[in-house]
């Protein structure tokens, strides 16, 4: 059963002290809403004038200069509806979430307001209503957090989908290499273009050295190396490969390292290769027919 102590707060049967430092302790603060000829008079506890920041001695506004002052803007009207719904129809519970300003806290705080009838007076509707405000603040926060964390992942897939559409429409082989562990993994369209399967070559770095023709791999691995050390901003070469089925087609390679130790080191490089053998052919071809002349 409900009884309030001596400030006309609404307390639990017992002691008000421990009542009201269990309610403090759950982030909640009591008030009771009274309603007279000439308005409103909300009567908080000394917990919820600490939280919106009204010093004991000072008065504490008329219910609706409160919800004109400290209550956010956005949620003004369902505020003073709620109330006058509770106050007219004394089965209503009032539950709603909004925003108050703190003066403690220099800040627009989220809370959960919650309470109902407690009073009817002769007419049936009524007189006073009590209830709880909960700093929910650290809940909305957090569940703001998970909102864009969702956001993010949101946008970060449909990118990867974007960019899966456009290597898939270029026929670009990606791989990505740790140059820790020396493991590289490929797409199925590298394999594709060196003419294995990808289960065979998943992993091994050596699919790639073994792949670019000998005379070529050279200065290949010379470009890595120099873009690993920073001096390129990314790595390129043009090298024939030899083909699962025995044929030799050429290559472009790109990549970059995505990601450096505390050291400055390599670590992480990514890319992607492109056959370029009939353009490549027809430069090769017209070089040649520019020296015959």
């Amino acid at each position: 059963m409900k009884k309030k102590d001596a400030g006309g707060m609404p307390c639990f049967a017992g002691d008000a002290a421990v009542s009201r430092n269990m309610l403090k302790a759950g982030g909640i603060f009591a008030w009771a809403l009274v309603f007279e000829q000439d308005g409103g008079v909300l009567l908080p506890s000394d917990e919820l004038r600490e939280f919106v920041g009204v010093p004991a001695d000072a008065p504490f506004p008329a219910w609706d200069a409160f919800v004109e002052a400290r209550v956010h803007p956005e949620s003004r009207e369902d505020v003073l509806r709620a109330a006058d719904r509770a106050r007219r129809e004394p089965g209503h519970a009032i539950s709603l979430e909004c925003r108050i300003w703190s003066e403690k806290a220099e800040a627009w705080r989220w809370v959960l307001i919650f309470g109902g009838a407690e009073e009817a007076g002769a007419a049936g509707a009524c007189v006073r209503l009590s209830g709880g405000l909960q700093d929910i603040q650290a809940r909305v926060e957090a569940a703001g957090a998970r909102e864009q964390e969702r956001i993010a992942q949101a946008q970060l897939q449909q990118e990867r989908s974007r960019l899966d559409t456009v290597i898939a429409a270029a026929n670009l082989g990606t791989w990505d290499w740790n140059i820790i562990t020396n493991e590289v993994f490929y797409n199925k369209t590298w394999a594709d273009i060196a003419g294995v399967s990808l289960e065979d070559i998943q992993g091994s770095v050596k699919a790639w050295e073994q792949a670019v023709l000998p005379d070529d791999l050279p200065e290949a691995m010379k470009a890595v190396e120099s873009h690993c050390r920073g001096e390129t901003p990314m790595y390129e070469a043009e090298f024939r490969m030899l083909r699962g089925d025995g044929s030799i087609i050429w290559c472009i390679d790109r990549g970059r390292v995505v990601e450096w130790d505390e050291n400055g080191r390599a670590v992480r490089l990514m890319g992607v290769i492109q056959e370029i053998t009939k353009s490549k052919e027809a430069a090769i071809e017209l070089v040649r027919s520019k020296n015959q002349l």
